[in-house]
């Protein structure tokens, strides 16, 4: 499975996750990329805390520091275009519905 298709069936299981439950069922879309975007900041922060501890530096992060903000807004550039811009993300959710209970599964 390529990079982008796994991509795209992370964000698919958090889209029906929301989408089982009734009270969640309201911009599913909009819950499920906020969750990938979490996930994508979790780890970048993560990643930079290694480096840190690998440099022997302390470093502090501000919300409006370069080191924040560039890859920010690479990630919401990189939604926009992977979710938004033309909702192709919608093919997505089709073809993985379309897979067995099985293969669905297992995620492969």
């Amino acid at each position: 499975m390529s990079f982008t298709k796994m991509y795209y069936y992370l964000f698919y299981k958090y889209y029906r996750l929301f989408e089982h439950f009734k009270t969640t069922r309201w911009l599913t879309d909009v819950k499920a990329v906020i969750v990938v975007i979490s996930l994508e900041i979790w780890i970048l922060f993560s990643l930079n805390n290694y480096w840190d501890v690998l440099l022997g530096r302390h470093g502090e992060l501000s919300f409006f520091s370069f080191k924040v903000l560039v890859p920010f807004l690479l990630l919401m550039l990189l939604k926009w275009f992977a979710f938004w811009k033309d909702d192709r993300w919608k093919e997505y959710v089709n073809e993985f519905d379309q897979w067995s209970q099985k293969t669905n599964n297992q995620g492969s």
